[in-house]
């Protein structure tokens, strides 16, 4: 998989979990909802700190938030 669609992935693996857990979760949560090993995230990212911005970043743009309100009861 090349390299921007290996960090998409884990962004979009890493968007319902951070919702769900917050900073607390874990790179092991991500690397299973993304299927891949966990030292593939840091081959993308720097740290969890990266990976967590880029998913909140992801997740408050326009079409993240406009899909994400659409799962709002």
């Amino acid at each position: 998989m090349p390299p921007e669609e290996r960090r998409r992935a884990l962004i979009e693996a890493t968007i319902p979990l951070l919702a769900e857990h917050g900073a607390n979760v874990s790179t092991r949560q991500v690397a299973e909802a993304a299927g891949v090993a966990e030292g593939t995230i840091f081959r993308v990212f720097e740290s969890k700190g990266d990976l967590l911005h880029a998913a909140a970043t992801a997740a408050i743009t326009e079409d993240g938030l406009t899909e994400g309100l659409a799962d709002v009861p």
